[in-house]
């Protein structure tokens, strides 16, 4: 008998978060000028749960207007997104809803939705990597000295690796943190304490960094970023530090050192008139943070358009040029 007892306590614990009832939200697709997108597939998955045990998608198209509507059953949860030949894929925002059907309804109740597809307007090669997915990733070469790093040859430059045009400096430097020694004879155990900084700097008077803040980089269009890298706004130096332990001849960081929606648009190899005006450049994107990690690894994941003066960040994906050069898994893994 007691035992009957526990197994239905354990049922009615599984059960309760579960509830039957229907669920309705509506979708409007436009494209970036706002106009109506028609005959663009909204894909549906509904997550299976206890009262519905098999998942349902849907396929379906907008109508004239952009417009599509959706009622039915809710399961354990919905994922949802559009596309459409000649657009890029888009994932729809999360759909949150009250914990309880009200009278059968889960609110909010037929809500809209509006997401926008991008065209895909002229996609070119690029030389594109992600540093930090081959074992080791790259590393710096020697800490305490600035060292440059050829976004074409994606190398280091001489006489580290087979770079020749330094166009992102790194310099990564540890120092004794200020800890008294009183600290050390409390804990004579504790692991020494070291001060990083890292910094990024640029050899040509015009080249520099452009932050863009995406913070949807889970959802939204996979072509996440500008379209057209701007002609101004570059700063010419990132500079960050972070307190952390050295053990093992590593510095292991404490604390977030980054921003994870952190962005970045570049230029590189400017050349200027007698005027100050810029004459020549290459423009790029890096696509989310650019990280220091213990021993000096540098992650980051840059796009380099390789044609001078063209600001056209619109990545080909199909058409890297490094790919004769990169490991197995530094192809940039996420959209254009």
């Amino acid at each position: 008998m007691k035992i009957t007892i526990v197994v239905l306590a354990i049922i009615m614990q599984v059960s309760l978060p579960v509830f039957a009832g229907e669920f309705a939200f509506r979708v409007r697709v436009i494209d970036e000028n706002n106009q109506p997108v028609s005959n663009a597939t909204v894909n549906l998955d509904i997550l299976p749960n206890l009262l519905m045990p098999t998942a349902k998608k849907l396929h379906e198209l907008t109508d004239t207007n952009g417009m599509w509507a959706y009622q039915g059953s809710y399961g354990g949860g919905v994922d949802w997104g559009v596309d459409k030949a000649g657009y890029y894929q888009t994932g729809g925002d999360k759909l949150v809803f009250t914990n309880m059907p009200v009278q059968g309804r889960f609110e909010p109740w037929n809500k809209l939705y509006e997401i926008q597809l991008r065209l895909k307007n002229n996609p070119i090669p690029m030389y594109a990597r992600h540093t930090g997915m081959e074992n080791p990733p790259l590393k710096i070469p020697e800490f305490g000295k600035p060292i440059g790093f050829d976004l074409i040859k994606s190398d280091w430059v001489a006489p580290y690796g087979k770079g020749e045009t330094p166009d992102f400096i790194f310099c990564v430097a540890t120092t004794n943190s200020a800890i008294p020694d009183s600290y050390y004879k409390e804990v004579p155990r504790a692991p020494q304490w070291k001060d990083m900084t890292a910094s990024l700097v640029f050899a040509n008077d015009g080249d520099g960094l452009l932050c863009v803040i995406d913070v949807l980089r889970s959802r939204g269009s996979i072509f996440r970023l500008p379209r057209y890298a701007p002609e101004s706004g570059y700063e010419s130096n990132l500079l960050r530090s972070c307190r952390g332990i050295w053990t093992n001849g590593t510095i292991n960081l404490v604390g977030d050192q980054w921003n994870e929606n952190q962005n970045y648009i570049f230029r590189v190899r400017s050349q200027r008139d007698q005027n100050g005006a810029i004459t020549n450049a290459l423009y790029g994107k890096i696509r989310g943070p650019i990280e220091f990690h213990p021993g000096g690894d540098v992650i980051f994941t840059y796009y380099l358009n390789p044609t001078p003066n063209d600001r056209n960040l619109e990545y080909d994906a199909s058409h890297n040029l490094l790919k004769a050069v990169l490991g197995y898994r530094e192809a940039p893994p996420r959209g254009p």
